[in-house]
């Protein structure tokens, strides 16, 4: 199964949309297409905290704290994770992967050392390219990434 990602020379990122299914364990349920990032440094695939949201109408913030410290190029980040049952599925309706738990990033917006709430729609969407959703090397290493700038093509072959 060939899933066509989309490149982003602007960027320079690789981004695949695919459907994703939320159950939770009281019987809330959502469904979104979420375009995650190409991340080959994440050993698990993410999601963003605007498409939490998107998928389960819950801000990410409001979420359970994620035990494990987690680390990226920036440094640690308030990390949450989403309980219930996710689906991660292939463009032809296959599951891709399926979890009992997500984790998050939630940004920390501090103003002369005192929390800023979200508002500001832009800012918002600024900080969702900081904060995206990624996939990660536990989806990736199913198939074989091929990226091409040069053709400006890219995909994961998964069998």
């Amino acid at each position: 199964m060939r899933i066509e990602a989309i490149i982003d020379t602007v960027q320079k990122r690789v981004l695949i949309p695919l459907p994703v299914k939320f159950i939770g364990f009281n019987g809330e349920s959502g469904n979104a297409v979420i375009t995650f990032l190409v991340d080959t440094g994440a050993s698990a695939t993410s999601l963003g905290f605007l498409d939490v949201e998107k998928l389960t109408g819950i801000p990410a913030s409001k979420l359970p704290p994620y035990k494990k410290s987690v680390v990226g190029v920036g440094g640690s980040v308030d990390t949450r994770v989403l309980e219930g049952t996710i689906f991660i599925f292939r463009p032809d309706g296959e599951i891709l992967e399926k979890y009992s738990q997500i984790i998050t990033s939630v940004p920390k917006l501090r103003s002369k050392g005192k929390k800023v709430a979200l508002k500001d729609p832009q800012v918002i969407q600024q900080l969702a390219m900081v904060f995206p959703s990624l996939l990660g090397m536990d989806i990736i290493k199913k198939g074989v990434l091929h990226i091409s700038f040069r053709d400006n093509e890219a995909y994961l072959e998964i069998p």
